[in-house]
């Protein structure tokens, strides 16, 4: 008999203590997978695309512009026009909205600073 050897009694224990937990990881990360939120990468940026629009559009009304057809332009640039008149319109105004958004710790983390 020299399994018995093998598996004395500590070693029974660990090998027990390991299997249940990785049981009870296993467990863990299918519980939190089903409590995640789940929201469609489609939807996601529809929402997002309509933000910048209707952000877009609030800027140009402040001087009385109409907002560009926008049914043929992607989400980046929607994005890129929005920056672009963002920025003109802090330019002109010399209020709060004069930001520089690559300044600070922003320019470590923002892809659009890079």
């Amino acid at each position: 008999m020299r399994n018995d050897r093998y598996w004395t009694p500590g070693r029974k224990t660990i090998a027990t203590a390991a299997v249940a937990l990785a049981a009870s990881a296993v467990g863990f990360s299918v519980a939190a997978q089903d409590d995640a939120p789940s929201v469609d990468v489609h939807v996601a940026r529809q929402a997002e695309r309509a933000e910048l629009i209707r952000m877009w559009d609030d800027l140009l009304a402040k001087d009385g512009e109409e907002l560009p057809d926008t049914s043929t332009m992607s989400t980046e640039e929607i994005r890129v026009a929005w920056g672009r008149e963002y920025a003109e319109h802090a330019d002109a105004s010399n209020d709060d909205m004069g930001v520089d958004l690559c300044s600070g710790w922003t320019v470590l983390y923002d892809l659009r600073c890079w």
